[in-house]
């Protein structure tokens, strides 16, 4: 092989490497400064998705906080005059509130007005968009809501239901009345909330899409690890810890989840090509955790790097065809003096053994010292 072609391969192929190496390092680098990225920033975003949930939950029991506190001062109105107007503020409730399926509100026997006739009292849209109004009795198995009071607030898990005639999944939050002289609960107030503004919000994933994650989820959990909104909506109902949740979460996803619907705490991580954060939330002192797990594959994470790698490649790929053309150039200007050298040599040794033929070379390089000490050996 000429010493030309040897040059330029070796220098070419030394020139690659080294382009190849550096190409690699940098986007590795850059992979993991995504990775990086994309974890704090789903992470973020699910935070975002979380507090849009949370505020559109304590919307509702901030109004039923309301009015615990006014029940809370019964003693402050006449006994016969109570019923009658808790009635009428859980009945201005549920008008005020379009999207509210139940209001309803239970007593313990002898408190409302000295009679030892437990007050219950329930308005409902659950049939139809008239209002109904019953005893809470008539709708509720009340031995079992006598066992759920409680001094805090709480939340239930997600249940089938009815709204305006319609099926539905809702959730119940209940809110203890506390007697403000003696401190003493004496019952409590609940509403049934209709659960298909968060499966919008769920099902949407705005927060992920505006972000550039098009492909990006999210689910709701409840404290006990039901799902409550998916962008899925047969999985409704079902909990985190079922066959199917599994093979479409992955273990690692589901334990986080776990974990964050535990501690509070969020919680970011990989599994099976998609990246999840989970982050939890609690409506006002309630100490029921739910949490909105996002999941994003990794294709939405690294759609950058791809683009990047596609461009870097190109640019490699350049660089080294325009270096091999140069080099080439180079190594052949240089092979080309190299080869007038030996020629003459060739010529004396060979041809008519002209001793005073001399080689015309001005360059001041090697082959320029080659030519002249030729010239002088001559």
């Amino acid at each position: 092989m000429k010493l030309k072609f040897r040059l330029s391969l070796i220098v070419i192929a030394i020139l690659a490497v080294v382009i190849s190496i550096v190409s690699v390092v940098l986007l590795s680098r850059a992979r993991g400064m995504q990775t990086t990225t994309a974890q704090s920033e789903i992470t973020n975003l699910t935070g975002v998705a979380s507090k849009n949930l949370e505020v559109y939950f304590e919307g509702y029991l901030y109004t039923i906080n309301t009015l615990a506190f006014i029940m809370a001062d019964y003693d402050d109105v006449e006994p016969d005059r109570r019923r009658a107007r808790y009635d009428a503020n859980m009945l201005a409730v549920i008008e005020s509130n379009p999207n509210l399926v139940s209001i309803y509100t239970l007593w313990n026997p002898g408190f409302i007005d000295g009679s030892m006739e437990p007050y219950d009292s329930w308005f409902s849209k659950r049939d139809s968009a008239t209002i109904q109004t019953l005893r809470l009795r008539d709708t509720e198995d009340l031995s079992n809501l006598y066992a759920t009071m409680s001094t805090k607030i709480m939340i239930s898990d997600v249940e089938r239901g009815k709204f305006m005639g319609k099926d539905i999944w809702q959730m119940r939050v209940t809110v203890p009345i506390i007697n403000n002289k003696t401190n003493q609960q004496v019952g409590f107030v609940g509403i049934i909330v209709d659960l298909s503004y968060a499966e919008e919000l769920i099902s949407n994933a705005t927060t992920l899409k505006t972000a550039g994650y098009t492909n990006g989820r999210e689910i709701l959990y409840t404290k006990n690890g039901t799902i409550a909104a998916h962008y899925d909506i047969s999985m409704v109902g079902k909990n985190i810890r079922d066959p199917e949740s599994l093979r479409i979460l992955g273990q690692e996803a589901v334990d986080n989840t776990l974990e964050t619907l535990r501690t509070g705490v969020p919680d970011t991580g990989q599994n099976a090509g998609r990246f999840f954060a989970s982050y939890p939330f609690t409506v006002g002192s309630s100490e029921d955790t739910l949490t909105v797990l996002s999941s994003v594959p990794s294709e939405d994470v690294f759609h950058y790097i791809k683009e990047m790698t596609q461009f870097t490649v190109l640019i490699a790929a350049i660089m080294i065809i325009v270096s091999a053309i140069v080099i080439w150039f180079v190594s052949s200007n240089i092979a080309k003096r190299i080869v007038l050298v030996g020629a003459r040599m060739k010529d004396i040794a060979q041809g008519e053994g002209d001793l005073t033929s001399r080689i015309t070379m001005n360059d001041n390089d090697e082959i320029g010292e080659m030519s002249n000490y030729f010239n002088q050996t001559m």
